[in-house]
């Protein structure tokens, strides 16, 4: 994969001030680089594997979301999805330990700008350590594959490299969804014993 260039950040500005949507000129201007030292993957037709839209429609249909919604356009390397909504105004991080979106409060050009010039560090979404593992293990994580929480958080994980394992994109979307489907009814706080 190619690093993401300010060349191509200002084709991706040029193309949404010809009023091209996040939709179209992500994956057209960016897709297939990385930045932030490769822990983010912007998407394109060819990556993943299955393409952006294939992508976007699998994703959407396992977590239960239309796709008209939301527009997955990149992840992190820990498969956390880079998003943004329907009125495509600001970027989220979707945490799939949790489900929650954490709101970067910019657009996607001034994410991904920020993100070039200085890094994951101030988002504050990573302030867990993440990053420092993930650096760590970057040379050996193939673009089809991201690291894995081997006890997830939402379990009682901790962030540290030892708790970390490779797996595939596509089954890491298949047990995090059968994951959810078994604690989505849980009242918050609820103890879990992993057997």
């Amino acid at each position: 994969m190619d690093t993401l260039t300010s060349d191509r950040l200002l084709q991706l500005r040029d193309a949404l001030s010809r009023g091209a949507s996040v939709r179209e000129a992500v994956p057209a201007s960016l897709g297939g680089t990385i930045l932030g030292d490769g822990c983010w993957r912007l998407f394109s037709n060819r990556h993943p594997e299955c393409g952006v839209a294939l992508w976007n429609e699998e994703w959407c249909a396992a977590w239960g979301i239309p796709k008209t919604n939301v527009f997955t356009f990149g992840e992190d390397v820990f498969w956390n999805q880079i998003i943004v909504t329907a009125d495509e105004n600001t970027v989220y991080v979707c945490d799939h330990e949790n489900g929650s979106c954490f709101d970067l409060q910019l657009g996607v050009v001034d994410v991904l700008e920020s993100v070039l010039q200085h890094g994951l560090s101030w988002i504050d979404f990573y302030s867990n350590g993440s990053l420092e593992v993930a650096k760590g293990l970057m040379a050996e994580i193939a673009w089809e594959q991201q690291l894995h929480w081997v006890q997830p958080l939402i379990l009682g994980g901790v962030v540290k490299s030892s708790n970390v394992t490779k797996v595939g994109r596509s089954a890491h979307l298949s047990g995090h969804v059968q994951l959810w489907k078994q604690v989505a009814g849980l009242a918050p706080g609820t103890e879990i014993r992993i057997q």
